[in-house]
């Protein structure tokens, strides 16, 4: 994975930041199962693709150096 995928998301807080790390990205396949126990947390899911270029860039990095 060496590129963001529009099916690639990220479970966010309620003011939009990020709550686990960058080895952490959840498939579109996985999102409506897990949105019910993000919600106990006040918490929610994004695209990747809509994060700041900044942050995907973190990403991109993380993926680059684990290999995938």
């Amino acid at each position: 994975m060496t590129k963001i995928n529009k099916d690639d998301y990220v479970r966010v807080d309620k003011d939009g930041k990020l709550v686990e790390g960058y080895n952490v990205v959840y498939h579109v396949s996985v999102v409506e199962e897990e949105l019910q126990y993000a919600k106990k947390y006040n918490q929610s899911f994004v695209p990747l693709t809509q994060l700041p270029k900044k942050i995907q860039a973190k990403y991109l990095k993380h993926f680059k150096f684990m290999g995938v």
